[in-house]
Order: structure tokens, then sequence, then C-alpha cells
């Protein structure tokens, strides 16, 4: 196993860790080891953004099936959101007074990670996480990381 050593900054914690396991390119892995070997889990403050651009009643579903995942991959969730489009943003995905209320939730509750339901380009991560100061990441790259932390055998890591 990788072991790295990092510093991290979060809910009142400032202290060197190691980290246990592979470090996944997507999230943080959360399972970290003091330097006085006392084992802590340190569950990082979710929030879920859902668009909804069907209106076929089925939003509330998917939004329960991403905090699911998101509690797979060891994540906090503090607040789930939905939105009813009609078109995508092609900036933002979501219209601009959505991703400040992100924003608002996320200083208020003080959040590490934003996670979409829906598939976001590359762009589109960095425009939102300019604005709203957080990591955001999509569903896709939630499963990514789900199936890097459940990995076992070295031909299984290399392929997630």
């Amino acid at each position: 196993m990788d072991v790295t050593l990092v510093q991290i900054v979060t809910h009142s914690l400032n202290a060197d860790f190691k980290i246990k396991g592979t470090v996944c390119a997507f999230l943080f892995y959360n399972v970290v080891e003091f330097k006085n070997h006392k084992e802590v889990i340190i569950m990082l403050k979710a929030i879920l953004v859902g668009a909804d651009l069907t209106n076929d009643g089925m939003i509330d579903y998917y939004m329960e099936e991403l905090e699911n995942l998101a509690k797979a991959s060891n994540l906090e969730v503090v607040y789930s959101m939905t939105q009813n489009i009609h078109r995508i943003t092609a900036n933002l995905y979501i219209g601009s007074g959505k991703v400040e209320e992100v924003k608002m939730f996320v200083d208020n509750l003080d959040a590490d990670i934003v996670i979409f339901n829906n598939e976001l380009s590359g762009s589109q991560v960095r425009n939102l996480e300019k604005i709203i100061d957080c990591r955001v990441i999509d569903r896709t790259l939630l499963i990514l990381d789900i199936f890097a932390l459940r990995a076992r055998t070295k031909e299984a890591m290399l392929q997630v």
C-alpha cells in the first residue's frame, strides 16, 4: 500500500496525518492514522445537488441513491437540493442563482465537497469550483471513487 504524508485542515483539526491505503484521485481518503498510531475517521461533509430536466417525479429517487453512494464513500451528507431546469446552462449546468445558493450552504455548513447528480463537463466543474470555492464532482466520479476504495488486487486498482 502507498503511504503519503499530508497536512489536513478540516473541522478545526490541524495535524499531520498518514493516509492509509491508496489515495484516490477524486476524493480524499477518509481513513487516517495519527503520528501516535491512533486511527480516526474524518467524515468529509458533502452537499448534494440535482438538476431535474425531465420533471418525471424520479428526482427524489435519484437523490436518495446519490446520498447512499456518498455514504458508501464515507461522506457525511449535510444538505441536499434540487432544481427543476428546462435546459442546461453551458458554463455552470444549473442557473447562477442556484450556484450562489449552493455557495451559501457550503459556507454556512462548512462543506468539503459538492456532488452533482448529473454528469458535468470539465469546464463546468472548473467554473463551479471557482465560484463555490469547494471541490465539485459528479455522480460518475463518485462511483469511480467507490470502486477505487474497494479495489483489492493490483489488477482491480489499475482498472479503476
